[in-house]
């Protein structure tokens, strides 16, 4: 417990923790969404995808999260419209992206040279390693993420439950698929430090389906799924500090286990 309380007090500590409660809220709350929609694979396609444009940061010189945000905006644009304007399944659109972009990452990353230390921070994740400048462009990223959501709740869930009757009532169906996906492009860009390109659809994914297995209801879903989410974030960032293991591995083991802890108990009471 000393460690611990001496290790939150250094202001590196307090940002980790800071970022990783926030971020694991975001990714479990569109995590409700990802889960309901049948779009895993989507959100774990777009994590991969943004390999290409870390790589374009570190070939050309740029900052690697601000040129992984635009290309995986772009990425992630472009998987809807291929899905929308061919007969392609949107998995099969997620599965050319996914390949051609970590392509396109290990080949321009053939031509850089110095870059294999920083490459495994994005990979595995580096959430002791955030710095002030990434922690408000977290928390500016987040609430903009967050107003999104809520602003949009209605068009979410009826998109969610019901696309035509959504398309019936005039709405504006492609483009909120659009909107949809540039809001998990923009939480793979947030999550990358924290767990890594990797390991990061864990955090779109196991929260949600920890809390889909015992919840009736959407708003119970969509609570427990926020809990479970800054829960695991926050116990995972202290168990990786008290063994001195990584965080981002941590986090989603920690996840993982109470996923199958819920899962074991549904099953025995059944």
């Amino acid at each position: 417990m000393d460690v611990i309380l001496e290790a939150i007090r250094q202001p590196f500590m307090q940002r980790a923790f800071v970022i990783a409660i926030l971020i694991g809220i975001i990714t479990a709350w569109l995590g409700v969404y990802v889960i309901l929609r049948g779009m895993a694979f989507v959100g774990a396609g777009i994590a991969h995808a943004s390999f290409g444009g870390i790589a374009i940061g570190l070939f050309s010189g740029l900052p690697p999260l601000f040129t992984a945000g635009v290309f995986t905006i772009l990425i992630a644009l472009g998987i809807s419209k291929l899905f929308e304007s061919s007969k392609l399944r949107e998995d099969t659109a997620v599965g050319i992206s996914f390949a051609a972009s970590m392509a396109f990452g290990m080949l321009l990353l053939s031509f850089t040279s110095g870059y294999q230390g920083e490459i495994l921070g994005y990979l595995f994740g580096s959430i002791l390693a955030i710095t002030p400048v990434d922690l408000w462009l977290t928390l500016i990223l987040g609430i903009l993420i967050i107003v999104i959501l809520l602003g949009f709740s209605k068009e979410w869930r009826a998109l969610t439950f019901d696309p035509e009757f959504t398309a019936v009532q005039g709405f504006p169906i492609s483009w909120l698929n659009h909107l949809f996906l540039v809001l998990v492009a923009l939480t793979v860009l947030l999550a990358v430090k924290m767990v890594g390109v990797i390991m990061l659809s864990a955090l779109l994914v196991i929260p949600s389906a920890t809390a889909l297995l015992f919840t009736r209801n959407f708003r119970s879903l969509e609570c427990w799924s926020v809990g479970i989410g800054g829960g695991v974030s926050m116990v995972g960032l202290l168990l990786s500090l008290l063994w001195n293991i990584p965080p981002g591995a941590t986090i989603v083991i920690m996840a993982t286990i109470l996923f199958f802890v819920v899962w074991l108990t549904k099953n025995k009471r059944k």
